[in-house]
């Protein structure tokens, strides 16, 4: 039986630690936002080693507030294994595994990263999580899954938007960049893959809301949605509404050339649908 009180080992992930630095460099850039609409936001030139220390102070702090003992230092192998499915999604190859073993450079963990954070890999790799958090679906999730909206997400419209994505990271654009273009996207979902998240939740501006909310303010607020919320006392009903107020403007259309490529592909899942039954009853 374990004590409850004695200090609980802890492995802070490299995966918080990248997406916490990516929006440290955005809100940094954005703190720093010249007052001078027409210049632009400044944005100081902060080191990769500034950018460390502040997430090691801010692990360190939740430590000491959670009364956390941290785990001990990983051994090579395991650092590659969970460097490589953190950046990559993959784990290493077995000659990169033995090549890292048999390196005795005192910072080949730092280069490793290096490595992995300027290969195309990780921008493939990173491109379909955030795909994932900002359409709540996967590039790769059969045709009619995902629920409402998720139609405006398939084809082209999701391809264009995953390389978009991938583009974005592989430029190493800010965060706050990145997120500014998504919610104040235009155009056309071919031509324009930013478009696509709001695309994909067009169908109801209230789900709009929420989910902009949840992905790039980490708040839920839909349960504001109908009433004050139940269990976050600062969460007003009235706070939801101005938040699904912010996109209130925003219009939709549904140009000619998807209804025919949906009608196009309802009317091919039903051939062959008509074929598969045939070919039962020959068997028959």
């Amino acid at each position: 039986m374990t004590n409850p009180d004695a200090p609980r080992p802890v492995a802070p992930r490299l995966f918080g630690a990248v997406v916490l630095a990516w929006f440290l460099v955005g809100l940094v850039g954005f703190l720093a936002q010249s007052s001078v609409a027409d210049e632009g936001p400044a944005r100081p030139d902060v080191s990769p080693l500034e950018i460390s220390k502040a997430i090691d102070r801010l692990i360190d702090q939740r430590l000491e507030e959670e009364e956390t003992r941290p785990a001990p230092r990983s051994d090579d192998s395991e650092f590659l294994r969970r460097v490589y499915l953190d950046l990559v999604g993959t784990v290493p190859t077995v000659q990169e595994v033995k090549a890292f073993l048999a390196d005795n450079a005192n910072d080949k963990r730092q280069q490793k990263i290096e490595e992995l954070l300027a290969s195309e890999a990780f921008a493939e790799h990173w491109g379909v999580v955030w795909f994932k958090a900002t359409t709540g679906i996967s590039p790769a999730a059969r045709l009619g899954r995902g629920g409402e909206g998720a139609r405006y997400i398939r084809g082209k419209t999701g391809e264009m938007y995953l390389t978009w994505l991938q583009d974005q990271i592989a430029e190493e654009r800010p965060y706050d960049e990145i997120v500014h273009d998504i919610i104040t996207a235009d155009g056309r979902t071919d031509e324009n893959g930013a478009a696509g998240v709001l695309a994909r939740w067009s169908e109801n501006t209230n789900n709009l809301a929420s989910a902009t909310s949840k992905v790039f303010l980490g708040t839920r607020i839909q349960c504001a949605q109908c009433h004050d919320h139940i269990y976050e006392e600062d969460w007003k009903q009235t706070d939801f509404q101005g938040m699904a107020a912010f996109f209130a403007t925003t219009r939709f259309e549904r140009v000619p050339e998807y209804r025919e490529v949906r009608t196009l592909q309802r009317l091919q899942e039903e051939r062959r649908k008509a074929q598969r039954q045939g070919a039962a009853d020959i068997g028959k």
